[in-house]
């Protein structure tokens, strides 16, 4: 089944965080710093030589970050430069990158299912080692997420895999192209990878509704919370799994945007403020959590525009100690991991840090 086509070349909390990267003309806070240089042009991927040993991968120039940059491009993160890149052939939607040279991507916007319930596309592979494209599913994929322990020699893709036999998703599993291997039906977009790669969590919205977790070596799905997004969630909600903490943090409604459930079932919470009133920022589409500073950096629709706040918790995650809002922007991904993220606004892409908060 493996295809390989070569692609083609306010208000009073407003915080200003350091801005160390911008496109193009952004006004800037008064900490701006000016490296890392930006560039602006597309980055040219060197083609290869077929690899042999994976010793070879480290002559090879890999982006450390690719995110959708939302028109069409890809945003890749080289060196410490930000660099506005042409996608491969066939690309039209991001699905994922796992930071070692292999992107995730669909070859057509979504569509909908026979029954009209549902929207999915296909599932391609960009080995940036190889220069080279693969086809791995044809159709009825939701959603695809790297495994944390995927690297170009070891690739291992969980997928929300649109059964018609069943009329809904399952979660698989596949390691390579044409391969899917069921590990729970009747799931949802909403689902992702535990910190080792050994368990997935997800929602399922049939009955019994829920969030499960569920070990990718098989078995029955263990149901740790009734959460199951009470308006049906967003396209690309996704539990986030808080390593050394082992909660989940999900998306909420009104006055509690975000709810914390623990892993093994036994407790759930709506976090509070220091100063008991709600907890700032929009419900949250996108989620990042940064263990160096026990802090949640978070986007989602405010109402009037798309908002990136920082949250601050206490070390039991009960209590939001102080929410600051980054941007009006939609959060695509960190720079560094745990340090900085990727912010795209109105006026372009921004690396905020978030040291200080």
């Amino acid at each position: 089944m493996s295809v390989s086509p070569p692609p083609g070349a306010g208000n009073a909390l407003r915080a200003c965080l350091s801005v160390i990267v911008l496109i193009p003309g952004l006004m800037a806070c008064t900490n701006r710093l000016d490296n890392p240089e930006l560039i602006s042009t597309l980055t040219n991927i060197p083609k290869t030589v077929e690899i042999q040993q994976p010793t070879q991968a480290a002559s090879i120039s890999l982006p450390s970050v690719v995110v959708d940059g939302g028109v069409g491009e890809l945003l890749e993160v080289h060196a410490g430069q930000v660099r506005v890149a042409a996608p491969p052939s066939r690309y039209s939607m991001f699905w994922d990158y796992n930071g070692s040279g292999t992107l995730a991507f669909a070859s057509s916007p979504f569509q909908s299912t026979d029954s009209g319930k549902f929207s999915v596309s296909d599932f391609w592979v960009y080995d940036y080692h190889k220069d080279q494209s693969t086809l791995w599913l044809a159709s009825n994929v939701g959603r695809v997420l790297w495994a944390p322990d995927t690297h170009f020699s070891n690739r291992r893709a969980a997928i929300a895999l649109f059964d018609p036999h069943i009329g809904d998703f399952s979660l698989v599993v596949s390691t390579k192209p044409g391969e899917a291997e069921v590990v729970a039906e009747y799931a949802s977009y909403a689902f992702s990878w535990g910190p080792e790669g050994r368990y997935l969590v997800y929602v399922r919205r049939a009955p019994p509704a829920g969030l499960y977790l569920v070990s990718v070596d098989g078995g029955q799905g263990r149901k740790v919370s009734d959460f199951a997004y009470r308006d049906g969630g967003w396209l690309f909600d996704e539990p986030l799994w808080v390593p050394g903490h082992e909660v989940l943090i999900v998306a909420e409604k009104g006055d509690h945007p975000i709810r914390v459930v623990s892993v093994d079932g036994n407790d759930e919470f709506n976090p509070a403020t220091s100063y008991g009133g709600m907890v700032l920022g929009p419900r949250p589409d996108v989620m990042l959590w940064s263990n160096e500073g026990n802090q949640l950096i978070l986007s989602g629709e405010s109402g009037f525009a798309v908002e990136t706040w920082v949250h601050q918790f206490s070390e039991d995650l009960r209590i939001v100690m102080s929410s600051h809002l980054i941007a009006e922007a939609t959060l695509k991904g960190w720079y560094q991991s745990g340090e900085s993220v990727l912010v795209l606004g109105r006026t372009g892409i921004e690396v905020h840090e978030l040291a200080g908060y």
